[in-house]
């Protein structure tokens, strides 16, 4: 009896293209329902190739969602977006748990809005280790500021798109210091500025008290239980608009990277404005230099360190072939709000090939679509 020979195959990926602006009043609760729905259509794609399937991967599949998939419930688009600390800690439980449903797939739900205070509650001033942290959040914010302005040309505060719309522009060193001194002085007590603008403690003047918030806009990999890796936003857009009662300092964390080793693959992670602005291939090639160096330095072979997976979530942008970084083989998996942006594509030398899904469906009437990387 002839037996039928097992076609191998690299991962699955299932993309929903749901529009996050058009159903910003649901709650997380509901969002996590359509991710598991999702993981469960998705988990169907997998049955109907049958059995005759070799995985090349420890997961069968990646489900990648768009940028803004979980920000607080609001009823405009013009209005904060970011969840509570708390609220989002919870969520990434709820998430952890979805993944240990689902132990075939790699999860990339798209991003989390938050805020944090820079305030450190009592809470979160220790490692999972235990071990105390040493800077704390103002001191890490500034160090964030300090570093942006030499890393991929990204000017915090002085673009348009990140000082402009933010509900506080601490642009200058003056408006930081107030900032600074709220936090660490006074508990988060400050004095509204004179009519001249200048801050200065006097008799008479009415104390208030303001909430200073870090925002963050943040993707992760998350797979049977864990967080494999997590990258925040660099370039902002709009990202604090509407936060009108409380100060949100938009300040990416610029010292980590946004490449991973993933289950031995490299993986290059952008959020939305990030690839209009090449943040990755600006990324990328600065650790091409930095390994090319170091084995000029010791006479060894450059690794290749270029990503297998790049991975673009957005609200929306549109994916430019000349800033792909995968390397010839690897594939770009773009996960938009917008469907017609929706793309994936084997990276080549010197073209790229799109991919067409083998299967799709709809889901709260918005499309979704599963392809194969073989």
């Amino acid at each position: 009896m002839s037996m039928r020979a097992e076609v191998a195959m690299s991962v699955l990926v299932c993309i929903w293209a749901r529009d996050n602006a058009a159903q910003m009043s649901w709650s997380n609760e509901w969002r996590l329902h359509a991710l598991f729905e999702l993981c469960k259509a998705t988990q169907a794609a997998i049955q109907s190739l049958g059995t005759g399937i070799s995985y090349t991967k420890p997961y069968k599949a990646m489900v990648v969602l768009p940028e803004y998939y979980f920000t607080r419930i609001r009823t405009s688009a013009l209005a904060a977006k970011a969840m509570q600390e708390d609220v989002k800690d919870q969520l990434v439980k709820e998430l952890l748990a979805i993944s240990l449903v689902f132990p075939d797939f790699l999860l990339i739900p798209g991003t989390i809005a938050f805020r944090k205070s820079l305030i450190r509650p009592d809470s979160k001033k220790n490692k999972a280790s235990g071990q105390a942290k040493t800077l704390g959040r103002f001191d890490k914010m500034m160090m964030n500021l300090k570093s942006d302005q030499n890393v991929n040309n990204n000017q915090t505060f002085a673009q348009p798109y990140h000082g402009k719309h933010n509900a506080q522009n601490p642009g200058s060193d003056h408006s930081l210091q107030i900032v600074n001194s709220a936090v660490h002085l006074h508990g988060g007590w400050t004095q509204p500025p004179d009519p001249d603008g200048r801050h200065h403690p006097g008799p008479g003047v009415q104390w208030v008290q303001k909430n200073y918030y870090l925002y963050k806009n943040q993707a992760y990999v998350i797979h049977k239980g864990r967080i494999l890796f997590k990258y925040n936003k660099q370039i902002g857009f709009f990202e604090t608009q509407g936060a009108s009662q409380e100060v949100q300092i938009h300040a990416p964390d610029v010292t980590k990277t946004n490449t991973a080793m993933i289950h031995g693959d490299r993986f290059c992670l952008e959020i939305c404005f990030d690839h209009a602005n090449t943040v990755a291939k600006d990324v990328v090639q600065e650790e091409a230099k930095a390994e090319q160096a170091f084995a000029s330095f010791f006479n060894t072979k450059k690794p290749d360190i270029a990503p297998d997976f790049h991975v673009v979530v957005s609200d929306w942008v549109q994916v430019n072939d000349k800033d792909i970084v995968a390397k010839p083989g690897g594939y770009l998996i773009h996960a938009s709000t917008n469907a017609s942006a929706v793309v994936v594509k084997r990276a080549g030398s010197p073209g790229h090939t799109q991919i067409f899904p083998f299967t799709n469906g709809h889901l709260a009437s918005y499309p979704y679509a599963v392809y194969r990387l073989d």
